[in-house]
């Protein structure tokens, strides 16, 4: 439904020179899924769905919506952003504050030639089922100054769909809501996607967003997708440091592989003194590498220290601080020199800073990562966009 392939799109910044935003970004979304790009403050994700959307035009690459090219530098072919047959939901909303939850809605029907708008009667057939499907029927008549902030954003989801569009763009739609309504908008936009069976491209920051709404994810980082999976994939097998710390509560302990394995086998990873751990390998690793032991917080279980005191071999934490979070409550331990972040349940009171015992990492429940650390090498095609 949606493809792009090979887009880069540069930007001069004051310090940095030419900076690549988008380096050389490829994806396809099938018709009817739900597609989100994830990832930090500055990698590439808002201006990616810009580009898509015509607000933004890449130096090189291709796009294509519904089987029809919409941009193809080669071919010096721009379609504006009008023409594309898209509905866009702003960060900050983007609603009209002089005008009425209707008027908003059915100013996309309004503008354009007058040859090819629609009819008045079809005109408020739309606004009126568009209205109703995000149960605001009953605030048409409310001034858009006068709605709270959810309503603001059903408002805008409303407005964006009211054209039957092809295609669903939400740039960090969330972002400016409180954590209830967060979470209630969560549920809205999910139910609307399905509703209507429109292709979705979401935009956010927030992992929890992601990982319940989507059916496939895609992490960037500096401009790159590092990643692509479903949210069980991103979240189970990261394929690199930078994706298990990113998405979930993950701990990066260093180690080295005692032996050889081949991906998805079990391996041992010597943690430091005679600790050691055994994981999944994520790819083929030899005996010797320095590799990295992903844990999350709630795969890791504790248990009493034998007589007060430590045995040869075990993983032993110290209690640093702790955070009350309701269900559960989040420790910060220290072990083999540094902190790991651990889940207990919430009546588990004996974890008080100071307390000492015993962690046990489940085997299975922990991935092997190769130590990507080391300097990347240099990518030819960003060098060549940017010369």
């Amino acid at each position: 439904m949606l493809r792009t392939e090979n887009l880069f799109k540069t930007f001069t910044a004051q310090e940095r020179g030419r900076v690549a935003a988008v380096n050389d970004v490829s994806f396809h979304v099938p018709a009817g899924r739900f597609f989100t790009l994830l990832g930090p403050s500055g990698c590439g994700k808002t201006t990616t769905l810009r580009c898509v959307a015509g607000l933004e035009h890449p130096d090189s690459g291709r796009i294509t919506i519904d089987g029809v090219d919409v941009y193809d530098r080669e071919a010096g072919l721009v379609v504006p952003a009008h023409r594309r047959a898209i509905g866009m939901v702003f960060q900050s909303y983007a609603i009209w504050p002089h005008m009425t939850a209707w008027e908003n809605v059915e100013f996309p029907l309004t503008v354009g030639p007058r040859k090819l708008r629609l009819p008045a009667a079809q005109r408020s057939r739309l606004v009126a089922e568009a209205l109703e499907m995000m149960h605001m029927a009953d605030l048409r008549k409310r001034s858009a100054t006068q709605l709270s902030g959810g309503q603001q954003q059903r408002l805008a989801l409303a407005r964006a769909i009211v054209g039957k569009p092809r295609l669903l763009l939400l740039d960090e739609p969330l972002s400016n809501l409180d954590a209830k309504l967060r979470e209630q908008m969560r549920f809205e936009i999910k139910r609307l996607q399905t509703e209507i069976e429109i292709t979705a491209i979401y935009v956010t920051h927030d992992q929890g967003e992601a990982l319940g709404l989507s059916d496939e994810i895609a992490i960037m980082c500096d401009g790159v997708i590092v990643q692509r999976g479903t949210p069980d994939d991103i979240y189970n097998r990261p394929q690199s440091g930078f994706v298990a710390d990113f998405v979930g509560s993950a701990n990066l302990l260093p180690g080295t592989a005692t032996e050889a394995a081949d991906e998805d086998a079990p391996v041992t990873v010597a943690l430091g003194g005679d600790v050691s751990v055994v994981g999944s390998a994520s790819g083929k690793l030899v005996a010797g590498e320095a590799v990295v032991l992903v844990v999350r917080a709630e795969a890791v279980r504790t248990s009493p220290l034998p007589s007060g005191s430590a045995a040869d071999g075990s993983l032993i934490g110290t209690v640093r601080s702790r955070v009350f979070l309701g269900e559960s409550v989040d420790l910060l331990v220290e072990t083999l020199g540094q902190e790991l972040r651990i889940r207990v349940p919430a009546g588990a009171t004996q974890y008080q800073p100071g307390s000492r015992f015993a962690l046990n990492i489940t085997p299975g429940r922990c991935l092997v990562l190769r130590d990507d650390r080391a300097e990347a090498p240099v990518d030819e095609a960003a060098e060549r966009a940017l010369a």
